[in-house]
């Protein structure tokens, strides 16, 4: 393995298998809390780049496991987000949103209104 082997990762690992078993969260549940927020967020959002004639799968059940809108302005709008403290990505001109299980409806309806 190497010269040194650091368990962290392991540790981590554990940790987070330990806390979501507490929690009682399987992956269908994960799933359909992400599910929910997403919905929240595209009946939310009035940005002419982001919203559901942009958004490049609409069938949710053969999307991944976040949002891609096509728009020429998604390097613009990753950084005009970055200045309000809300984290996306890019690819091109591919805008990548991501909810995740620690996010929750406010959250969506708080993107919705920093994209307007």
């Amino acid at each position: 393995m190497g010269a040194t082997f650091d368990a962290t990762g392991l540790y981590r690992f554990n940790a987070v298998q330990d806390w979501l078993r507490e929690k009682r969260w399987t992956v269908e549940s994960m799933l359909r809390h992400v599910r929910e927020i997403e919905r929240a967020f595209l009946s939310a959002s009035r940005s002419a780049d982001v919203n559901t004639a942009t958004l490049i799968v609409s069938d949710e059940r053969r999307r991944g496991r976040f949002l891609t809108f096509r728009t020429a302005k998604a390097s613009v709008i990753v950084e005009q987000l970055a200045a309000k403290n809300i984290i996306v990505d890019h690819r091109g001109d591919r805008l990548r949103i991501g909810f995740g299980i620690y996010h929750n409806k406010s959250d969506a309806l708080r993107l919705a209104e920093a994209l307007s």
